[in-house]
């Protein structure tokens, strides 16, 4: 319980130790947020006057998403900066090696996903609905092809 409430405001960002206390921070912006919305509606500002921890706080929301979108945008040029780099310092044979290990990942990572589409999909499609399964995986390609690119090994 002492870990939800600090005893003040400083030690949630701090922690005392140089970490933060998250499971604080947490509670605090939960009660914060909840605060600025009864204020709100307890003094009836729902005009433009008056009110300016509102238009602060969407303003820095803004501001964040404009900074993530831009290095989301970065993000592909530095995955392969560092990528090319990587290349660049490895020898033909060890890259060889690697790049015989990638195929077999890459060839086992398509078969898996044939084996979930076109048979435990199918089967479980067919048990539950007795219908045509394949005509039905017809219909959704588009979003297999999605869901098959969109898959993440982290």
């Amino acid at each position: 319980a002492e870990h939800m409430v600090p005893n003040n405001l400083v030690s949630i960002f701090y922690g005392g130790s140089g970490t933060p206390n998250m499971l604080g921070l947490i509670l605090f912006a939960i009660a914060f947020g909840i605060a600025i919305v009864v204020c709100r509606r307890a003094t009836n500002l729902d005009q433009d006057h008056g009110d300016l921890l509102l238009p602060l706080i969407s303003q820095t929301l803004d501001a964040t998403l404009l900074l993530v979108l831009m290095i989301v945008k970065t993000t592909p040029v530095a995955v392969a900066s560092l990528l090319l780099g990587a290349l660049a310092q490895t020898s033909m044979p060890d890259l060889a090696r690697s790049m015989s290990s990638l195929g077999v990942l890459v060839l086992g990572m398509l078969c898996a996903f044939l084996f979930h589409i076109l048979v435990f999909m199918s089967g479980l499609s067919w048990a539950l609905t007795h219908t045509n399964p394949y005509q039905h995986i017809r219909g959704m390609g588009r979003a297999m092809a999605l869901a098959m690119g969109c898959a993440s090994s982290a």
